[in-house]
């Protein structure tokens, strides 16, 4: 998802298969967040014809699970008189397994999901398709808060309500407002090929009641086997984090986003992501650093664990693709 702390918490100012055969020839992945799932499929096929068509998908007749292994690495720094005079570093793992269900359908008469005790959806007449995930964080290694990564805490479940375009509609009973709400990872409204870019703009307010904005602009830079999935879409992402209406006579604030996203066209699934960021924030008294990466990878057996630096973007993980179309 985008998945990325400083996508969904307060800024610091606050606080063994083988590739496929794939015709040769002739896009920094978010946040979060973000919600990397994947279900096996047979074989490899010849590579689609575009325009393509990027949506989260639900499952198709019964729900199926699969697990996530993300890193995080965060680096706080503190100047004064510009000499640093503190850093710290933290460093976690975590596994998230996400039970992926059955499409739902938005009701016509309220606009709201209808999910009676049992768990089930009422399948009233629909306006919009949509997706269903629920996740609970398995296990976790490291001095993280998950729940300011928009994650569930371990042994916690939550039930996440999208769009097709990842729009987040609702996550459990947490309020509109919180960063829960942040899109895991921005997709188009529209069929897009290699070359094209779309935005993802999002405003929601930090714990302190401080208004955020985070501006993302996506390029799918090209599409590659990713068996046995299929073909997935290669993601590069930019952009930064704002707070609108901010005193900056006072207080200096400055954010950069980069990443890279795998994307399933076929399942509708995030396979893999990086999302690196760097926050300045700068007062009369004091300058602080922020420098973080925040990795996802869904569990495959020739996939070592997915590892991150901040600032140092890598390339696609091997394991999981083959070639370029």
């Amino acid at each position: 998802m985008l998945n990325s702390r400083n996508f969904r918490g307060k800024p610091n100012i606050a606080q063994g298969l083988d590739s496929c055969a794939a015709p040769s020839g002739p896009w920094v992945s978010l946040l979060w967040l973000s919600l990397s799932l994947v279900a096996a499929s047979g074989g490899c096929a010849s590579a689609p014809k575009g325009p393509y068509h990027l949506e989260l998908k639900g499952a198709q007749d019964s729900s199926y699970e699969v697990l996530t292994d993300y890193y995080t690495h965060n680096i706080v720094r503190s100047f004064a008189d510009s000499q640093l005079v503190r850093e710290k570093t933290e460093i976690g793992r975590f596994q998230v397994r996400t039970e992926v269900l059955p499409a739902l359908l938005l009701p016509s008469d309220s606009g709201e999901v209808s999910t009676p005790p049992s768990g089930n959806v009422d399948m009233l007449p629909a306006l919009e398709t949509l997706i269903h995930y629920r996740l609970r964080t398995l296990t976790k290694e490291g001095p993280l808060r998950l729940n300011d990564l928009g994650f569930p805490d371990v042994g916690e479940e939550l039930d996440y309500i999208f769009t097709p375009q990842a729009e987040v509609l609702r996550v459990g009973d947490i309020p509109p407002s919180s960063h829960f709400y942040v899109p895991p990872l921005p997709l188009p409204d529209r069929p897009v090929g290699p070359g094209d870019t779309w935005e993802l703009n999002h405003h929601w307010f930090s714990e302190s009641g401080l208004p955020l904005k985070l501006q993302v602009i996506a390029i799918f830079n090209t599409l590659v086997s990713c068996p046995p999935w299929g073909w997935c879409a290669d993601l590069d992402i930019s952009g930064d984090l704002d707070i609108p209406g901010l005193d900056r006579q006072s207080l200096r604030f400055e954010s950069l986003i980069q990443g890279r996203m795998l994307f399933a066209l076929e399942k509708g699934l995030l396979l893999w992501s990086e999302v690196h960021s760097h926050e300045e924030t700068l007062t009369q008294e004091e300058h602080q650093q922020s420098l973080s990466c925040l990795v996802g990878q869904v569990q495959k057996n020739s996939c070592p664990p997915p590892q991150c630096r901040p600032k140092e973007l890598g390339g696609l993980p091997a394991c999981l693709v083959g070639e370029k179309k």
